[in-house]
């Protein structure tokens, strides 16, 4: 007699708490500005050596221009399925930009989205003055 075993391996699906996570650890490392676009202006592309960079060191945001420092905040990488609605763009596939970073203790939500190197945030409404900005992974460490 011949048994045969069906084994079933099953992926257990992250959490949106556990999705934030890995983002956050994503998130971590030094990034540069290559592409911006508003409601209010044009879109533009950042050569690379542009100088405006921001780094996540896993609790604190820094941005730097021209290698100057001019913001740093605390930061949290929160589960956030409302991109769509907030953004006022209800063409957003609802499997991207489902978390948001919160900066200090404001309540603004700037909408985020990892794709390999690249980091894509998106905030405000689009209809009026809302926006997107694309970076470009430099490196995993935060530059100093």
């Amino acid at each position: 007699m011949a048994f045969v075993l069906l084994l079933c391996a099953c992926k257990k699906e992250k959490t949106a708490e556990e999705e934030a996570e890995q983002t956050n650890t994503s998130l971590t490392g030094t990034w540069e500005l290559a592409f911006t676009s508003s409601g209010m202006s044009a879109p533009r592309d950042y050569p690379m050596g542009n100088g405006h960079l921001i780094t996540y060191n896993g609790t604190e945001a820094t941005m730097y221009r021209d290698g100057q420092q001019v913001w740093k905040d605390s930061y949290t990488v929160v589960p956030d399925n409302n991109a769509a609605t907030a953004t006022c763009n209800p063409t957003l596939p609802p499997d991207q930009f489902r978390q948001a970073i919160l900066y200090g203790t404001s309540p603004h939500r700037t909408y985020i989205q990892i794709t390999g190197r690249t980091l894509t945030m998106m905030s405000g409404c689009f209809a009026a003055d809302g926006g997107v900005s694309r970076y470009r992974k430099l490196t995993d460490t935060v530059l100093k």
